[in-house]
């Protein structure tokens, strides 16, 4: 009872906070018509006494299809608004289920000033008494007509408040409520990755092997596996499957008042595997791509759908094995997700580095309705959870124009982990209107937000952005979001990143005042200096070799840590005081890390190196949780232990070592380690290749240890100098021939080196590491 007091008083006292103005709505209202003008009148009381449009003074507000502006305008498209002013009259309209919310925010947002930074945060500027604006008549339509801005699933939820007024149609897992239209989303069993869930192994296993993938010899179910999509028996369930979650879903939309799922998956699992069966591989050759195997069982499957229920879509997901287009066209009822795995991610599609997914977007967009899955987030599994700035807010204009040209109707973007990654606020703030309308200025879009948000900070925070994107440019830094590694970042040089550190002093002085602002630009400063912690060793290398002085070096590492932790912390609280245990998690994560980095040596030794060979310490490596330990064996003090029961077998010699290239799906050399070059630390030489943008070089069967080429590509700028990549590694006990001693079998990796092929190695003897490697999958070599 008190819960249904508290919402009538609160409506009552919201009636009569825009004083002398008068809401219309329809005898009916929709939910999102009620909610629209709840909105309209919070916040209009809280900005203004008096609105004057054209020189007069509203006095009525119609919100929705009131009879009289059914009259005046007629019934708008799905998801098209309208804001119109007649006289003492502003019209507040739009069609479908979110149409008419989405003016009342357009109409804030752009009349008004009003913003929903994120579930937790608004702004509504100064309280004037009188507010004029000239006469308005305009509207529009989101370009792209599903637009997801996939959140952390355990944020808080507000039933899709956020999302709606940023006039976005999904967000991740969250729903939206009716309230605010409801949510266009995929239905079941989930929205990728679906293989395993319309096949659990519990279910066919046992039975029926024969639905799995067969690879390596063996038919592997699980989401370690795939399917043979040549055995007529899978199609037949898939079909069956997809009709009843189609009813499901419909059924449970119809319970809920929602509307009902608009699309649904069929996508591999998350693995580059392929079913190795002779049909499988023979229709793989006649369509040219391993996406034509799969293309071949959605062509049936959109001709049923289209007979079952005209109005649905089909979707899949264009990534690993899948990526590139086949001879078989997509059927039109088909949208393809491209996965943005191969494109620089600081620099704009147009530039040289993009080239191949560039193509990508352009050859699906030729053949299918395209969806493009962009990823705001960075390095995915270091050790140190690596996350520092990357300023990708000055391509994002380029890019999404790009799309919608290429016909794009999908927009989604990984943008997890708001306590930690890099300027979230921003970028989603950006990414939700250029989901919309990829046409607006971005700059002007930029300025809004970091002058909104930062207030008197905000031409630090600029500068600071600014400062990162000269030093990209600068560099021709080339970061890859699939498996990005830290040494991918090459613009953190001693003079970017202290000066982006004296910008955050200026940044803090400038909020002093107040406890908000102030939060926000501590909020903003942690990717900063986790890229300090992160690139510690470094900067500390660049400036003992400028000629300076140990204590002369600006950062103090236990300074830095220290504030770097108080300000995870802080941010872990305010997105997720809710849970209480997962943040208590979440810190004891990460003092363990930076126990782990304590006890490293700070100081690398002083080398005769040449300024064009380019390190990759252990701690810049991917080494994907392996443990980093302190070894006094290794020239710079530490390195990566590999942990050798972690895949059984696995790390037997031979061992291959190989590079691989990201963007295209090829290998670009493989060969093998046959045995240890004697006790301790030895160099392992590649054989030469030419550097891809997003190449790495490997060593271990299961690719323990990953070197990215991409710092080559920038320095080789645009020309095809060959390079090979020297390996650090210590061999320990008989389980590995030539390493001499009876300690316990292990391996250490502490460093390598990218150096170029015309320039001798001359840190000590290289053994060559060559013979034919025992990986079978790498028959595709550049």
């Amino acid at each position: 009872m008190k819960l249904i007091i508290g919402f009538l008083t609160m409506v009552a006292a919201l009636t009569g906070l825009a004083a002398g103005i008068e809401f219309v709505l329809p005898a009916s209202p929709a939910p999102a018509e009620r909610s629209a003008a709840g909105e309209l009148r919070r916040m209009l009381a809280a900005r203004l006494d008096t609105l004057e449009i054209d020189g007069k003074v509203i006095g009525k507000i119609h919100v929705g299809n009131t009879p009289e502006t059914l009259k005046r305008f007629g019934q708008l498209e799905d998801e098209q608004w309208r804001i119109v002013s007649e006289g003492e009259t502003l019209f507040i309209l739009g069609g479908g289920p979110r149409g008419v919310y989405y003016a009342a925010a357009h109409f804030l947002e752009d009349q008004l000033g009003i913003h929903i930074w994120s579930l937790f945060e608004e702004h509504v500027p100064a309280k004037e008494a009188v507010v004029k604006l000239p006469k308005l008549d305009y509207g529009g339509r989101p370009v792209f007509w599903s637009r997801n801005v996939w959140h952390e699933t355990l944020l808080p939820r507000d039933r899709g408040r956020f999302a709606a007024f940023n006039r976005l149609n999904a967000m991740g897992s969250h729903d939206i409520a009716p309230a605010y239209g409801s949510r266009r989303i995929i239905g079941r069993p989930q929205h990728c990755h679906t293989f395993d869930d319309y096949f659990p192994a519990a279910e066919y296993a046992a039975t029926h092997p024969e639905y799995y993938a067969l690879i390596g010899g063996k038919r592997v179910p699980g989401p370690g596996g795939q399917l043979c999509l040549s055995n007529p028996e899978v199609l037949e369930i898939v079909w069956r499957k997809l009709q009843n979650y189609i009813l499901e879903d419909e059924a449970e939309a119809r319970k809920k008042g929602i509307e009902p799922p608009a699309w649904y998956d069929f996508s591999y699992n998350d693995n580059g595997g392929v079913c190795q069966c002779e049909n499988c591989q023979r229709i793989i050759r006649e369509e040219g791509a391993v996406s034509g195997l799969l293309f071949r069982v959605l062509r049936e499957l959109g001709a049923r759908l289209k007979k079952f229920r005209p109005g649905l879509n089909l979707t899949t997901i264009a990534y690993w094995q899948n990526e590139f287009v086949p001879k078989v066209r997509p059927p039109e009822n088909l949208i393809v997700r491209l996965c943005n795995t191969s494109q620089n991610q600081v620099t704009p599609i147009s530039a040289p580095g993009s080239a191949v997914y560039r193509k990508k977007v352009q050859d699906w967009g030729r053949v299918a309705k395209l969806g493009f899955w962009e990823y705001g987030i960075t390095c995915y599994d270091t050790y140190f959870e690596c996350k520092p700035p990357y300023p990708n807010e000055f391509i994002m204009e380029e890019q999404f124009r790009f799309y919608r040209d290429n016909n794009a109707i999908a927009a989604f973007c990984e943008l997890q982990s708001p306590e930690f990654s890099d300027m979230h606020e921003m970028k989603a703030f950006l990414l939700a209107k250029f989901f919309e309308d990829p046409g607006q200025d971005g700059g002007k879009l930029r300025r809004t937000f970091l002058n909104d948000y930062y207030g008197p900070a905000a031409r630090f925070i600029d500068a600071y952005r600014r400062t990162l994107w000269e030093s990209v440019k600068a560099h021709n830094s080339q970061c890859f979001t699939y498996n990005i590694l830290p040494a991918f970042f090459t613009y953190f040089d001693l003079k970017t990143v202290v000066e982006c550190d004296k910008l955050f002093d200026e940044a803090v002085r400038a909020a002093a005042d107040d406890p908000v602002l102030s939060r926000r630009v501590r909020r903003a400063r942690l990717n900063l200096d986790n890229a300090i912690l992160t690139y510690y060793r470094q900067l500390l290398k660049e400036h003992l070799a400028s000629g300076g002085k140990r204590e002369d070096f600006r950062f103090d590492w236990k300074t830095v840590r220290d504030r770097y932790r108080a300000e995870r912390i802080e941010a872990m609280k305010f997105y997720f005081s809710h849970k209480p245990g997962y943040v208590d998690d979440m810190i004891a994560a990460m003092d363990k890390r930076l126990a782990v980095m304590d006890r490293l040596p700070m100081v690398f030794p002083r080398e005769n190196v040449p300024p064009q060979w380019i390190e990759v310490p252990a701690n810049l490596a991917g080494f994907f949780r392996n443990e980093l330990v302190p070894d006094p064996e290794s020239s710079i003090g530490f390195a990566a232990k590999v942990d050798i029961n972690k895949n059984p077998g696995y790390h037997d010699l031979p061992m291959s070592c190989g590079g691989y290239d990201n963007a295209t799906t090829k290998y670009i050399y493989n060969v093998a380690l046959n045995g240890a070059a004697g006790p301790g630390y030895h160099w392992y030489r590649t054989p030469d290749f030419v550097p891809r943008h997003a190449g790495l070089a490997y060593i271990l069967n299961d690719w323990t240890f990953q070197v990215p080429m991409a710092p080559a590509v920038a320095m080789n700028r645009g020309k095809d100098r060959r390079w090979y990549c020297c390996f650090s590694i210590k061999f320990v006990g008989p389980r590995y021939a030539g390493a001499g001693g009876k300690g316990k079998p292990g391996i250490y990796i502490d460093r390598a080196f990218l150096v170029p092929a015309d320039m001798p190695f001359t840190l000590g003897k290289c053994s060559i590491i060559g013979g034919r490697s025992k990986d079978k999958t790498a028959k595709n070599v550049l």
